[in-house]
């Protein structure tokens, strides 16, 4: 997959010659409502070449950090999740202060005279622009040429899949419908810190593996569980190994056999 800054793309980096569908979003956690969207505009891909525009930081986080618990994938996962979906183009905001500023008209704008635009695909509750102030309806009138569709959530239990709900899920433990909701189990990705950080010391049955619980949150930006025991699965590239985490108000720990290269928890 082919991933492009803002900054280039203002600069030509996308082929112009080749219509385009696109669609915009953060799209944390690539869920079920994402992946119905996405799945939406590769669709488009024997008419047009299909364009994801997303953000390096979830807004939320710049603009109400101390409200936000984190994110529910990573960078590294979402454009894995993207590429793996066949997503091959994907354009990666930076939410800076003065894009913040950007009203919808001018943002959208930007992209139109850059793309040879004839399909934008967003959700029903896109907003974008300095304070929300451009919503899907409003792209239509905005984008004039451009076919514009604007797609429903996909519900599960009576109520909408959202990234908010999932973090709020996480954050109570609640893994089995996290998982639902993603379509896959919930996994935080610790290659940040694989090489420090951590207290792993040697017992006779394996290692034990220690953080505080301030320090674990500070390396990783994924959203977090609340204190408890839960169940999950080491991961790295070739092997994987079952056991438990113990998260405290101190410290998270868990056991693993002797020498094991973490890379991934996958909550189970």
């Amino acid at each position: 997959m082919k991933i492009i800054s803002w900054k280039n793309f203002l600069k030509g980096a996308v082929e112009k010659n080749t219509p385009s569908a696109a669609t915009i979003g953060v799209f944390d956690g690539v869920h079920k409502g994402h992946l119905f969207l996405l799945k939406k505009i590769l669709s488009k891909d024997e008419v047009f070449k299909p364009v994801v525009f997303t953000f390096s930081t979830n807004p939320a986080r710049i603009l109400d950090p101390r409200e936000y618990p984190g994110d529910i994938t990573n960078n590294r996962q979402k454009f894995d999740l993207f590429s793996n979906m066949g997503i091959k183009t994907t354009v990666l905001i930076d939410f800076s202060a003065n894009f913040s500023k950007l009203s919808g008209r001018d943002f959208l704008s930007k992209i139109s005279d850059m793309l040879q635009l004839r399909c934008m695909i967003l959700g029903s509750d896109f907003r974008c622009g300095y304070r929300a102030d451009t919503n899907a309806e409003a792209v239509a009138g905005i984008l004039s040429g451009v076919k514009t569709e604007i797609l429903e959530p996909v519900d599960m239990g009576g109520e909408k899949i959202s990234s908010t709900r999932i973090r709020n899920e996480v954050l109570r433990g609640n893994f089995k419908l996290v998982a639902e909701m993603l379509g896959r189990n919930y996994q935080i990705d610790l290659t940040c810190i694989k090489k420090g950080g951590m207290l792993k010391r040697d017992l006779s049955d394996g290692d034990l593996v220690e953080c505080s619980l301030e320090d674990f949150r500070e390396k990783i930006s994924n959203v977090f569980p609340e204190c408890g025991v839960y169940p999950v699965e080491l991961l790295n590239s070739s092997n994987s190994f079952h056991t438990k985490i113990h998260i405290d108000s101190v410290n998270i720990r868990w056991k693993q056999p002797n020498g094991f290269i973490y890379e991934i928890i996958k909550f189970e």
